[in-house]
């Protein structure tokens, strides 16, 4: 019932809560997801661990958002197909490289990647909407968040990366944001027509 639950969610941010939640799910010092089970309860009967990250993997699969997680310096290990379709890097691409170095362009703020940084060295969350560069060169923005994952004795082991492509809502707020101003100055325009034409008048 739960992995339905999991694989119902709109988002892999809302079904890794949804296994967090149940106590079931930490990263370790490895690569691999494992399974993390409260004494005295069982997940599923009869599923390996191997079964367990399976799962994990088809939950970030079918999600639209792009979803990376980087070990505890922020090199990438893995992402997921969403990424890969997004930023056109495939995933042997973008595995060991830097979120920022791989994504970043002229354009990025500059000191959107000082905070990142910032938050990597100091293992706190960071969200931020950001433009990124694809690999062919094209622009777009991106709603992300930047999680720390400590391990069993509470250390930092890694991070989890989630994003969302919001380039049509800032495309849309550009847009409104000059036509506004379009309409602002054909006011003005218009005003400063009408006290003219009063003065000539008068």
């Amino acid at each position: 019932a739960v992995w339905n639950r999991m694989l119902q969610q709109r988002s892999f941010e809302d079904a890794f809560i949804v296994a967090r939640q149940q106590g079931w799910l930490s990263f370790t010092g490895g690569s691999d997801l494992r399974e993390e089970r409260p004494p005295g309860d069982e997940l599923v009967a009869g599923q390996s661990d191997r079964e367990t990250r399976s799962l994990l993997e088809l939950v970030a699969k079918r999600t639209d958002n792009f979803v990376a997680i980087m070990d505890r310096n922020g090199g990438i290990t893995w992402v997921n197909e969403a990424f890969s379709k997004l930023t056109g890097y495939s995933p042997p691409e973008a595995i060991g490289r830097r979120l920022e170095e791989l994504l970043g362009g002229p354009s990025t703020d500059q000191s959107m990647v000082r905070d990142l940084a910032q938050a990597l060295r100091h293992g706190h969350p960071f969200a931020e909407h950001v433009m990124f560069y694809r690999q062919d060169g094209r622009t777009f923005w991106a709603q992300f968040t930047l999680t720390p994952v400590e391990d069993e004795s509470g250390h930092l082991s890694r991070w989890i990366v989630i994003g969302t492509d919001v380039t049509h809502q800032h495309q849309a707020v550009e847009a409104l944001s000059a036509a506004k101003k379009s309409a602002e100055e054909s006011s003005r325009a218009k005003s400063e027509f009408l006290a003219n034409m009063s003065h000539e008048i008068r």
